[in-house]
């Protein structure tokens, strides 16, 4: 979740693979039973810049309360976030940097939409000393899909994790982070500023977000692959990989108990 999300927010890296999937387009999954029934639980988080060869480790614990509909969720004291679990869907409040609702869809089959997460969606002038002469529009807009339920999933030796007793099966959501910049040019200074009116759609960054029932996250996947370093980054995880010139991550791990 978005509270100790360092960078966002691919290239298939990492070292592990979900089992076989145990369920079919059609038959409903409710997700509220992926939302944690414990009051701890401790996370580590790996981070890697293409722009900096150095690999950044935070571990950090979450303290969750849980009382009838409502889970909250806190670290270091504050608290992150609230979720509400309603008949028909889930709010999510989440509290830090940018304040936001995301609502998540309960009851899900393999392949349907299980929530959007608009990221940024903001308009900053664009100046020339002091003259405004236009401005941009950004939105970045999260999309994720329920892609399959699984009963293992395996990142490194410290980081396993297994349906042992048929009541802790694991769910896979695919998600698609889509950038969209409008630049709008004021009509009297068209020709005067090298800016012209124009859509960029960047190319789409996927994460891939592991749920365990009744644990909640146990791992956010974001492997970039980067086909352009200069003039700046970009990001195409469509890409073959071999078109990828470099490494860039994001990784959430829950330590599992056993």
């Amino acid at each position: 979740m978005n509270k100790v999300w360092i960078v966002i927010p691919l290239l298939l890296l990492f070292s592990g693979c979900g089992g076989s999937s145990s369920s079919s387009t059609g038959v409903k999954i409710d997700t509220s039973e992926y939302f944690p029934d414990i009051t701890t639980k401790e996370y580590t988080q790996l981070v890697k810049s293409v722009n900096d060869n150095r690999r950044v480790l935070l571990d950090f614990s979450e303290n969750i309360s849980l009382e009838q509909n409502l889970i909250t969720i806190k670290v270091d004291d504050e608290i992150t976030t609230i979720s509400t679990i309603h008949k028909d869907n889930i709010t999510i409040q989440e509290f830090g940097d940018k304040n936001r609702t995301i609502t998540m869809e309960r009851e899900v089959s393999i392949g349907d939409k299980v929530f959007e997460n608009i990221q940024e969606n903001l308009i900053k002038n664009l100046t020339l000393d002091v003259t405004i002469y236009g401005n941009k529009s950004i939105s970045i807009k999260e999309s994720c899909i329920l892609e399959s339920k699984i009963n293992e999933f395996k990142f490194d030796t410290y980081h396993e994790y297994y349906n042992d007793d048929e009541n802790h099966d694991i769910i896979k959501l695919k998600c698609t982070t889509l950038k969209t910049e409008i630049t709008t040019i004021d009509p009297q200074y068209v020709g005067d500023v090298s800016a012209k009116d124009g859509i960029i759609e960047f190319k789409p960054n996927i994460s891939y977000r592991y749920l365990q029932k009744g644990i909640g996250t146990i791992a956010i996947i974001d492997d970039d692959c980067i086909i352009e370093k200069s003039p700046e980054v970009i990001i195409d995880d469509t890409a073959n990989p071999k078109d990828c010139i470099g490494e860039q991550y994001n990784y959430l791990l829950y330590h599992p108990e056993y």
